[in-house]
């Protein structure tokens, strides 16, 4: 019998992003080679859950769009804003 990991196994059973449900943020910073790391970072610590991670938002390099999933979402906001992100917009995504 083979074994997987439950990591191996959970990705391929879950459903695409887009059916995960979750919420969709946008958030704002000055812009740096690291912005994404640091954003990244900041969702880890608060171990929440980045399904995605995208710029082109209105062609501004320092907004970027987020799709993050439900675990902890509050304290992965609370995080951001901590961390100096501007919260411009959260949208609830169905599923």
């Amino acid at each position: 019998m083979e074994r997987t990991t439950p990591s191996a196994s959970a990705g391929a059973d879950s459903p695409p992003a887009s059916r995960r449900g979750g919420y969709l943020v946008v958030v704002a910073v000055e812009p740096g080679p690291t912005l994404e790391a640091n954003i990244r970072a900041v969702i880890t610590r608060a171990r929440g859950e980045l399904h995605s991670l995208s710029a082109d938002i209105d062609g501004n390099p320092a907004r970027r769009r987020l799709q993050l999933g439900r675990r902890r979402f509050d304290d992965v906001v609370a995080a951001l804003d901590a961390a100096d992100f501007a919260v411009d917009a959260i949208v609830a995504l169905p599923g």
